[in-house]
């Protein structure tokens, strides 16, 4: 026996409810790593480290095609969505090293 409209209604509501509260994990979490970037930075212009590390967004972008992989998420999706995190954290952490270090600023 098929849901009648309103029951059919009510699950999509539900669905979406509970896609609300994915999404607002998944921008809490993207936040959490920005600001670990923007630390990454600020320990980088201390300790005088280069900005870029191939060999770390060679790992991320792997460890991204392994868990895609693993779950049967479309690669190029995973490869796209780091590629856009990456560039990101990058552009943080230059903008941390650039800022005077008696300035203040985060």
């Amino acid at each position: 026996m098929s849901a009648s409209p309103d029951q059919a209604l009510a699950r999509l509501n539900a669905l979406h409810d509970q896609l609300d509260g994915i999404d607002e994990r998944l921008l809490h979490a993207l936040r959490q790593r920005l600001d670990c970037s923007t630390r990454i930075g600020l320990h980088k212009r201390k300790h005088g480290m280069s900005l870029l590390e191939p060999w770390r967004m060679d790992r991320v972008q792997r460890l991204a095609s392994a868990f895609a992989a693993d779950h049967g998420i479309r690669g190029g999706f995973l490869q796209a969505l780091y590629s856009l995190i990456i560039d990101e954290a990058c552009r943080l952490e230059l903008e941390v090293m650039k800022t005077s270090c008696d300035s203040g600023s985060t």
